[in-house]
């Protein structure tokens, strides 16, 4: 009888973000839920780096609106402003 000593290889792919993780053979170390914890460990930090590039992406494609949403009350208030100085002959 040898030692529980699996080979193992994850590939991560989510929102872009892409990892891979060779442990190797490694010796098995159940962290009482049937998982090694350093595989546990690793996963839920490229979970987090995956959520933060979709955050990121998320926050891009609303700034995009914002400007444009600025830009269009800026073009009223100039508007509003040159229709208003027009009248009191202030400028042509």
């Amino acid at each position: 009888m040898g030692d529980h000593r699996p080979e193992i290889k994850i590939q991560f792919e989510m929102h872009g973000h892409k990892a891979n993780f060779n442990f190797g053979y490694c010796n098995w170390s159940d962290n009482g839920d049937g998982i090694d914890q350093r595989i546990v460990d690793w996963f839920e930090e490229q979970s987090r780096i995956a959520i933060g590039v979709w955050r990121e992406g998320i926050y891009e494609a609303e700034k995009e609106q914002r400007d444009k949403d600025k830009a269009a009350r800026e073009l009223e208030e100039l508007k509003r402003l040159k229709d208003k100085y027009e009248r009191r002959g202030i400028i042509k």
